[in-house]
């Protein structure tokens, strides 16, 4: 997932472009992808999900391919 979450163009999205993410996103989000237990963010007034690829499995058929 930390490739997929740096790769993505986040800009269209309510936490913005990730070069201009806060330190205070950006911590929780090194912490929770560093983790290997399931994990996620819900971060921003829409509460977009950020997650770890052990939460993946959790998620099931519910995880976006």
């Amino acid at each position: 997932m930390a490739r997929r979450i740096a790769a993505h163009d986040w800009s269209d999205t309510s936490l913005g472009a990730a070069s201009v993410w806060s330190e205070t996103l950006n911590a929780p989000v090194r912490l929770m992808l560093s983790s290997q237990q399931p994990m996620f963010i819900a971060w921003g007034p829409d509460k977009t999900w950020l997650y770890n690829d052990a939460l993946v499995p959790i998620m099931g058929l519910k995880h976006p391919t």
